[in-house]
């Protein structure tokens, strides 16, 4: 089993890289309060002032913010200032809107992070495992890795342990290796509070780079608990300096022609697996209905496919056998299916709705290129909530997501892919 840390640190390198010049992203068009201007009331007149009520507040969010992934740090002139800890999430350079979207591999960091200040000796007793020898990194029981994640962020089991970096015959997370370390920048914030919903405005100040920062979401629980809930991470100058759909020479016509048709096929499976784009849905009769494997199909009646063969044999004319087969699996069941001697071809019906914040534009750059690979970046940007409805708003936010073109005997396909919206 091999795995490594420095995929998850090399997270924070890129975001290091990526800060560069001319940067789009701005505030919001509503500028956060600063903590003091939340609870603080001008004194009564001709009494003793009152105490701030809102250090125990600010006490709360300083902790909030420490513990996704600062720390406290005294340079030579004895002032304190938060910084990024050696592993932080918030070196991430993308965005995310549910803690499902985190990897396992990011938990493993994170959970990382909050044992650097535990003693040496009792972390060699508590995070290590007998059946793993000397350099292969730390290891962590299930129990207590799982309980202090879930304490946070509202993450399955499953989900955890849906990764290489859980070990079932060991019942814990481990990853050998190591990485390096990049800049550690300072960390200010703001933060507002509305009920139990409280955001941080956070600004990542580089000594060598552009400022960075993102928004960070918390839905406050009783007896100063607390879950994170989101992450906008701001546009950087290398996201917005990457090229629009079609417009880079990385790609021949013909393979950014591919991309495009994986696009609109992927809006069949995760958005609508009623429609495939350019298909004739005249005289559509939703009662024709199959029952398999337990559970509903409708009868697809476009004028694309006869039935699931050439149906599948299109898919794999755009997908490879692989990425088919996890777009085609949904929780329950398959999205398409064959039936009957004829093979005629169902669909799960149903359809979900986009991301209301997404804004066209995606930005696109070269990341590797191999013998029989093409890995591309693409990069996804939103507005701020505040701004929705707006007449064209800026970018507020980004998320990243990686493109994976495969060379088969057949030619070019796609091995990965997602949706950002």
């Amino acid at each position: 089993m091999k795995k490594t840390l420095c995929l998850f640190l090399s997270t924070a390198l890129l975001l290091l890289t990526a800060c560069g010049e001319n940067s789009r992203a701005r505030p919001s068009s509503e500028a956060p309060k600063s903590p003091s201007s939340l609870s603080t009331q001008p004194p009564p007149q001709e009494q003793e002032p009152a105490p701030e009520p809102s250090q125990s507040e600010e006490a709360l969010v300083r902790e909030i913010v420490m513990t996704y992934g600062a720390e406290e740090s005294t340079p030579k002139d004895g002032s304190v200032r938060l910084v990024a800890k050696m592993v932080s999430l918030l070196n991430m350079g993308t965005s995310w809107s549910h803690p499902e979207e985190l990897s396992t591999a990011d938990y493993w960091g994170w959970f990382l992070s909050t044992t650097f200040d535990e003693d040496y000796e009792y972390k060699l007793e508590h995070y290590t495992h007998p059946e793993l020898g000397e350099g292969s990194g730390w290891f962590f029981p299930q129990e207590l890795f799982e309980e202090r994640v879930q304490r946070y962020f509202g993450v399955s089991t499953e989900r955890l342990r849906d990764s290489d970096y859980y070990d079932p015959a060991l019942s814990g997370y481990w990853a050998g290796g190591g990485g390096g370390v990049g800049e550690r920048p300072e960390i200010t914030y703001t933060y507002v509070r509305d009920g139990d919903a409280l955001t941080i405005d956070l600004e990542l100040h580089y000594e060598y780079s552009q400022p960075a920062g993102g928004r960070l979401y918390v839905t406050l629980g009783p007896e100063g608990s607390w879950k994170y809930t989101g992450w906008d991470c701001r546009p950087t100058a290398y996201a917005l300096a990457g090229c629009l759909f079609g417009e880079g020479d990385f790609l021949t016509p013909e393979q950014w022609a591919l991309l495009e048709r994986a696009e609109g096929l992927t809006q069949t499976f995760q958005v609508d697996a009623s429609h495939f784009p350019g298909d004739d849905l005249s005289g559509f009769d939703p009662t024709l209905t199959q029952e398999i494997g337990g559970y509903h199909y409708t009868l697809y009646q476009g004028k694309l496919y006869q039935g699931w063969e050439d149906f599948y044999q299109d898919m794999l004319s755009v997908f490879t056998a692989g990425l088919f087969d996890e777009l085609n699996r949904s929780a329950d069941g398959g999205t398409f299916a064959g039936w009957g001697n004829e093979r005629k071809l169902y669909f799960r019906d149903g359809a979900r709705g986009t991301n209301l914040y997404y804004l066209p534009g995606d930005r696109y750059a070269l990341s590797a290129q191999y013998d029989h690979f093409i890995h591309l970046s693409r990069y996804s940007f939103y507005c701020a909530p505040e701004e929705l409805g707006e007449e064209s708003p800026e970018p507020f936010s980004m998320r990243y997501s990686e493109i994976v073109l495969q060379e088969t005997p057949s030619g070019w396909r796609v091995e990965r892919y997602s949706l950002p919206y």
